[in-house]
């Protein structure tokens, strides 16, 4: 006996795009999660008074470092993309709290 899955999609293109969206999802976890880290950095920045800007603004230039250069070693778009917006956001909002 078939299974009824089976006979309504024998080459079972179904399971194809549900592999890929979990796969997306995973991947731009890792872009929330190095949105995560900066809000800690800010947290900490912002505790630190007025002191505490510049040694942020290191941290977010070697976060964005690591990220593009893992992004490079591993071939992956998304941890690239993490460091772009590690970098775009940190420094607007180190000028906006500044």
């Amino acid at each position: 006996m078939e299974d009824d899955s089976q006979k309504d999609d024998p080459a079972g293109k179904e399971d194809k795009p549900e592999k890929s969206k979990s796969g997306t999802s995973g991947k731009m976890a890792l872009v929330g999660a190095n949105l995560l880290f900066m809000v800690f950095y800010f947290v900490l920045a912002r505790s630190a008074g007025p002191q505490g800007f510049m040694p942020l603004s290191f941290i977010i230039v070697f976060h964005f470092i690591l990220c593009v250069s893992v992004g490079i070693v591993r071939d992956s778009k998304f941890w690239i993309l993490g460091g772009l917006l590690v970098l775009i956001i940190g420094f607007a909002t180190c000028v906006s709290m500044g």
